[in-house]
């Protein structure tokens, strides 16, 4: 049996420079999405996709094409909720696409991790590129940031080393809150004074990441007679190029226009990396601040309708539950924006209706949520 799979991505950069880290839309999550089914059931879904794509002419762009960039961060703000009455038919149609045919894979890289990773060599825990990883996103300090990219990487460790002095110096302002970060900051400290660096290698984006789990994927499927298809890149061909380097064959570039399956993952990825940067930004607390506050999700995440709440139980059969087993979802060592996305579907699918939420104040569901979030991140670490 033949299995044809179709590859696109969200939030690209195809170079991690400063000027991209430092960009007012910067996101640093990488997201790729590949979606596939059998040779023997292409018509029938190319049909339905064709239906999908006529009844809203208006969304296309400029090429004739409807591309990801219909779903807006305005209308994600809040999650589904923030999907009006006018979008909410072409959100339930185009998740509606998706059936037990289709399998679906997506993976989330932090562009940043990928940054770390090279100054390290391949002897360091995963804990440790996790928490320095997660201290530059959770944070952002301007000076390591910049750094980086410095040739010289005692000056990297020094500044890493002033930011952890500076950040413990307000978590005991909360003992309470930070009683775990404390300690993990003080051991980094050491570990960055002991530890041989290197400068980084390349700023270029690689895309060998995005594969690796739809390999894995693959053997897991024993689907050994494929073909991928990936979106047209130009010249360079770098994906094409990644996908083949791990022993993926029978690959071939295609122009979007001309296949609805690369159309269909653009899509897929698209909505998925806009959801996961709203709930970043929802969850993300105010670092200005002398005295750490805990942050939880905004009571409007949950000031759902029944259509509404539909949605996100329609994306949570897709990527988190029927056939899609867990290894259709893949992301590097840092990995908390995607727990807490795939925890967000898990938790609003627990509802059975609108109803069920509005028997509690909203705000009790933002602790509940982040409890739930807690433990999602704890059980992926093995804390």
């Amino acid at each position: 049996m033949t299995y044809n799979f179709f590859y696109d991505e969200a939030e690209h950069s195809k170079k991690i420079t400063l000027k991209t880290i430092n960009c007012e839309e910067y996101y640093d999550n990488f997201i790729a999405t590949i979606v596939g089914w059998t040779h023997s059931q292409h018509t029938d879904i190319e049909k339905k996709y064709f239906e999908f794509e006529n009844k809203y002419p208006d969304r296309k762009n400029k090429d004739g094409e409807l591309k990801s960039q219909t779903f807006k961060n305005k209308h994600l703000k809040y999650g589904f909720a923030s999907v009006t009455e006018k979008n909410i038919d072409f959100y339930e149609d185009f998740l509606s696409l998706y059936d037990e045919r289709i399998i679906v894979y997506i993976s989330a890289f932090s562009k940043i991790e990928y940054l770390i990773k090279q100054l390290f060599n391949d002897r360091v825990p995963p804990n440790i590129i996790y928490s320095l990883v997660k201290a530059i996103n959770v944070y952002r300090p301007e000076e390591v940031i910049q750094a980086i990219y410095m040739e010289d990487m005692n000056l990297f460790a020094d500044k890493f080393r002033n930011f952890f002095n500076e950040q413990i110096s307000r978590d005991k302002n909360n003992l309470k809150l930070k009683s775990r970060e404390i300690p993990m900051y003080v051991y980094l400290k050491i570990f960055l004074s002991y530890t041989e660096m290197h400068c980084m290698g390349t700023t270029d984006w690689s895309y060998s990441s995005s594969f690796v789990g739809f390999e894995q994927m693959l053997r897991k499927l024993n689907i050994s007679d494929y073909n991928l298809y990936i979106d047209r890149e130009g010249s360079k061909s770098n994906t094409l190029k990644s996908a083949m380097s791990l022993g993926l064959r029978n690959i071939e570039e295609r122009d979007s226009k001309q296949c609805i399956g690369i159309r269909m993952a653009d899509m897929l990825a698209g909505l998925v990396a806009k959801l996961m940067k709203s709930l970043h930004l929802s969850l993300r607390g105010d670092i200005a601040s002398t005295i750490p506050q805990k942050k939880v999700l905004e009571k409007e995440w949950f000031m759902l309708n029944d259509r509404q709440l539909n949605l996100y139980k329609k994306l949570y059969a897709l990527i988190c539950s029927s056939g899609n087993k867990l290894y259709n979802c893949y992301a590097g060592v840092y990995r908390d924006d995607f727990v807490s996305f795939r925890t967000l579907l898990s938790f609003m699918s627990e509802f059975e209706s609108v109803d069920s939420i509005k028997k509690r104040d909203y705000d009790v569901w933002s602790e509940y949520f982040n409890s739930a979030v807690c433990m999602s991140l704890a059980q992926q670490y093995g804390e």
